[in-house]
């Protein structure tokens, strides 16, 4: 499918007390796996290069995503 942007296929939304996408973007479409021209390579690798990941980050991460806590950073 050749289309004019990415997001066009953000067209349809249901909100009927939760929110759901009724046809969202495609994650796994080719045109988003291109990292830019001159980016940096240290930070843009494969997925499959497990030993370049920051792991030390993890723990901070997995709090900021999953923590029932609320404060004024998040």
């Amino acid at each position: 499918e050749n289309r004019p942007g990415q997001y066009e296929s953000h067209a349809a939304y249901t909100m009927p007390g939760l929110y759901r996408v009724v046809s969202g973007i495609n994650v796994f479409d080719p045109k988003f796996n291109i990292a830019s021209p001159g980016a940096d390579m240290s930070v843009y690798f494969p997925y499959t290069e497990k030993q370049k990941r920051l792991t030390n980050f993890h723990p901070a991460i997995q709090e900021l995503l999953f923590s029932r806590e609320e404060n004024d950073e998040h």
